[in-house]
């Protein structure tokens, strides 16, 4: 990548969501990094199944995983926001995904992220390099990557899904 060539690892912020792709991002980061700092947004509300695929994937890449949390306390953000908060979804994800994310961001260069346009609409106008509010480069290096393209390279490479981790996304598997 050309991120780990122009920039030093502590200036890059790689995140990840331990979906139902991202070992696609990391087993490509891997190649090109040899310990992986990888940024998790914990929003204190992930399945037991997440938390085995985030410690199946650190086994598989040699993950330095750094979980970023709200500042506040989780009775803190449910006195202001209400029981259960993520009833209040721009709030909760202000809380528990964004501050969070910017803190981190503050001390870095490079933002490098796993996301795909065919994963929502409004990814259809992001570009794969952007300068951020924050004055951050956000490299999107699987932007292009098709719904298709990635289920291929996945499979050729014997990649994990989290699919694979879950009951309810394993039923659902073609």
């Amino acid at each position: 990548l050309w991120a780990y060539q122009n920039f030093e690892p502590k200036d890059i912020a790689l995140t990840c969501e331990f979906g139902n792709t991202s070992s696609l991002l990391l087993s490509i980061a891997k190649q090109f990094q040899e310990k992986l700092d990888v940024y998790f947004i914990d929003t204190r509300y992930h399945f037991a199944e997440t938390e085995q695929f985030v410690a199946e994937l650190t086994d598989i890449y040699n993950l330095n995983v750094i979980r970023l949390v709200a500042d506040q306390s989780e009775n803190d953000i449910i006195s202001e926001l209400g029981n259960p908060p993520y009833q209040n979804t721009n709030a909760c994800c202000y809380a528990h995904k964004i501050k969070p994310l910017k803190k981190i961001l503050e001390t870095k260069k490079l933002w490098i992220t796993g996301v795909q346009s065919y994963q929502t609409n409004n990814r259809s106008d992001m570009k794969i390099l952007e300068l951020t509010e924050q004055k951050v480069l956000k490299l999107n290096p699987l932007l292009d990557f098709g719904r298709e393209e990635t289920q291929i390279y996945m499979e050729i490479n014997g990649l994990k899904m989290y699919q694979d981790f879950s009951p309810l996304l394993k039923s659902q598997k073609k």
